[in-house]
């Protein structure tokens, strides 16, 4: 489990945001759920009229809500979409990424079509969430993890949604990274660096994992990949605080730069030059994402 992720807070969310503007992860995550939702959205409508989304790791609610768009998009051109309601839980840890959630939701436009849509937000850990005896019980159509699958026991996480969360015609849907350059700078971060049990790049394993997981369980499933680039130039300026904040992201540490011991920070750099190409005045390194769909 990534501990950078779920308890830097404020600093994880700032490090992400650049992180996003430096790839435009945002906008990719938006092409692969869009062609793959357009033909889950008939699958997983049922005689009750309402579609339940179960979201783990939603962070700002920026992701959760690109998809309750998509899927509000393909509602339109169904028979009875217009009558649908959907309910989307989220379970989110990090106090601060809460709290922008909750102010995205307050800020939503009317829909177009007045649909209701009701969200809940738990301020758990998926491991807190899956024990709760006290949450009201809901089978979904659709489980998310969208760059969130890492912080969990996979094989765990998919046994419990597949037995205790999913409807009987729903999906688990997670996006994932891949052997690309936060893969391998991870990988140079030694065993022991801030109390880390593992390598944290044994995280990113995770395409193979779940595939692996799914043929041993029977459990039917799709994968679509993507490669793009993120753009690395001002990592190498060390008074750039974009720079400073990608690195951080890269390394999941906070400032990376001035607590990790000085040869390690030049190994790192060292790497990620050796790792990435100059185009256009700027250092491009590798990206690579799936997205992975497990049906039951």
């Amino acid at each position: 489990m990534s501990s950078f992720a779920l308890n830097a807070e404020i600093h994880y969310v700032e490090s992400l945001k650049i992180f996003e503007e430096k790839s435009g992860e945002f906008g990719k995550n938006e092409e692969m759920p869009r062609g793959f939702l357009s033909s889950l959205v008939p699958r997983m409508l049922n005689q009750s009229q309402q579609l339940n989304i179960l979201s783990v790791g939603s962070g700002n609610g920026e992701k959760d809500l690109l998809i309750l768009k998509i899927i509000e998009e393909n509602l339109q051109n169904t028979d009875h979409g217009s009558q649908t309601k959907i309910f989307n839980r989220a379970i989110e840890h990090n106090s601060y990424s809460r709290g922008l959630y909750n102010t995205a939701i307050e800020n939503l436009p009317a829909s177009v079509d007045d649909r209701e849509t009701k969200f809940e937000i738990c301020p758990q850990t998926f491991q807190e969430y899956s024990i709760d005896s006290e949450k009201e019980p809901v089978k979904f159509d659709l489980v998310h993890f969208i760059h969130s699958i890492y912080h969990v026991d996979m094989e765990k996480a998919l046994c419990h949604c597949f037995e205790k969360e999913l409807g009987e015609n729903g999906v688990f849907v997670c996006i994932v990274s891949g052997h690309d350059l936060i893969y391998w700078v991870l990988a140079k971060q030694t065993k022991d660096w801030h109390g880390r049990e593992a390598r944290a790049s044994e995280n990113y394993e995770t395409a193979e994992k779940l595939i692996d997981i799914a043929k041993t369980r029977g459990w039917k499933h799709e994968v679509y990949a993507k490669e793009y680039s993120i753009d690395v130039t001002e990592v190498f300026d060390p008074k750039s605080t974009k720079g400073n904040l990608l690195l951080d992201f890269l390394t999941h540490t906070v400032n990376f730069r001035e607590t990790a011991e000085k040869q390690l920070v030049e190994e790192t750099l060292a790497f990620m030059r050796d790792h990435t190409i100059l185009k256009d005045g700027k250092r491009l390194g590798e990206k690579t994402e799936s997205l992975i769909a497990i049906y039951k």
